[in-house]
């Protein structure tokens, strides 16, 4: 009976162990969800001030600061693109790369997830 008993013990101590992984791995999945919202509302908070600055609000001098590096790299992308006399190269039998729909990344055919952010891609 020792043995059955001891066994039992043992049984108990694996659930309480996975009981409390599993909860840890709740709490780590919503704190990971809460921020992801954080960011989110940081994001917008900033693309209103942006639409702002574009239709000539004054802003003070570190949102200005901020500002000049948005056209500059606003003007980098344009440079950039304008050099651009190819056409992006069609991967694998003329199959287009699949586009990330929550970050836009550009994925190779066939992909299921997003290497740059990890969402599902939708075909």
């Amino acid at each position: 009976m020792a043995f059955f008993d001891k066994l039992n013990d043992l049984a108990a101590t694996a659930t309480e162990k996975a009981s409390s992984a599993i909860e840890s791995g709740k709490t780590a999945i919503t704190v990971n969800r809460e921020e992801k919202k954080i960011q989110d509302y940081t994001c917008q908070i900033g693309e209103i001030i942006v639409k702002r600055l574009d239709c000539g609000m004054e802003p003070d001098s570190e949102i200005c600061e901020l500002y000049h590096c948005i056209l500059a790299a606003r003007q980098e992308i344009e440079r950039l693109q304008s050099e651009q006399c190819e056409p992006p190269v069609q991967e694998c039998c003329g199959e287009q790369p699949v586009y990330c729909n929550h970050c836009g990344e550009s994925n190779p055919p066939g992909t299921r997830f997003c290497g740059a952010c990890g969402a599902r891609l939708e075909r």
